[in-house]
């Protein structure tokens, strides 16, 4: 971006301030988010019907709403940028 002369990403500056508090949150979480890999693993044969047991077992739990997702690993900003 500095070769088309930017110093820094546009529009970046304007950010709502609710916005950046989310992505500074994102960052102090991050040690928390990532926990041992469970060294019992299994094969998943029916990913939908692995979906679905997970969505009812969350929802057996007491939760109003559940989202699975794809995860897509991207680059993501040092915590100094913040």
């Amino acid at each position: 971006m500095r070769k088309h002369g930017f110093n820094e990403r546009p529009l970046y500056q304007h950010r709502p301030p609710e916005q950046t508090a989310l992505g500074r949150r994102r960052f102090k979480l991050a040690k928390f988010r990532d926990g041992p890999i469970n060294s019992c693993r299994s094969e998943i044969s029916d990913i939908g019907e692995a979906t679905a047991d997970i969505k009812r077992l969350v929802h057996d739990f007491g939760a109003d709403a559940v989202g699975i997702a794809k995860l897509t690993l991207c680059r993501s900003m040092g915590a100094e940028n913040m």
